[in-house]
């Protein structure tokens, strides 16, 4: 009789800690919505555009001063990449950090 994993988490919490280690993605902003505030951002790796979020913005004064005046388009970030909620789509931009680096 097949016994139950001792610790049948372990493959998701792996995956999280494994994910938390990644280099964030770059990218420079070529798109953005003041109104709705979202845009898009170019993937310097060379992955396809992603869809950002000022929701998604890491550092709590910079998210406010977001969505009091937008991105612009070139502003250099950092972020992780995510899958949209519903499966289909652009992937998500989220921890996002401006890139003040090369």
């Amino acid at each position: 009789r097949p016994r139950a994993a001792p610790f049948p988490h372990r493959a998701s919490l792996v995956a999280v800690v494994v994910a938390s280690r990644m280099p964030k993605e770059k990218g420079i902003v070529n798109t953005w919505d003041i109104d709705k505030q979202f845009g898009f951002v170019s993937v310097t790796s060379g992955k396809p555009d992603a869809f950002l979020h000022a929701d998604h913005i890491k550092d709590r004064s910079l998210r406010e001063e977001v969505k009091r005046v937008g991105m612009k388009r070139g502003d250099r970030i950092r972020f992780d990449l995510e899958p949209p909620e519903t499966g289909r789509g652009k992937m998500v931009a989220v921890n996002i950090e401006l890139d003040g680096g090369g």
